[in-house]
């Protein structure tokens, strides 16, 4: 349970990053957020469900933050299109 808690820290952490690179094309910072802590159980979920789950606790950080990333700067461009 507390593991989920950090992935959810993590992508809030990453859509404030987020916020700061997309200068206006994303969300403003709390959709920002949203979108990104979303992204980041999307992310260990969608690993974990084809197989690819990684093992240990800072691969799984690690991939939590990508798929935030990748959940952020998809929604800014198809929004932008």
């Amino acid at each position: 349970m507390l593991e989920w808690l950090y992935f959810l820290g993590v992508g809030v952490v990453a859509g404030a990053v987020a916020t700061r690179f997309m200068r206006g094309r994303g969300f403003g910072l709390s959709g920002n957020m949203i979108v990104a802590a979303i992204g980041a159980v999307a992310g260990i979920l969608l690993l974990d469900l084809f197989g690819l789950g990684v093992q240990g606790l800072i691969a799984r950080l690690i991939m939590a933050g990508v798929g935030a990333i990748v959940l952020v700067g998809s929604l800014g461009m198809v929004r932008r299109i």
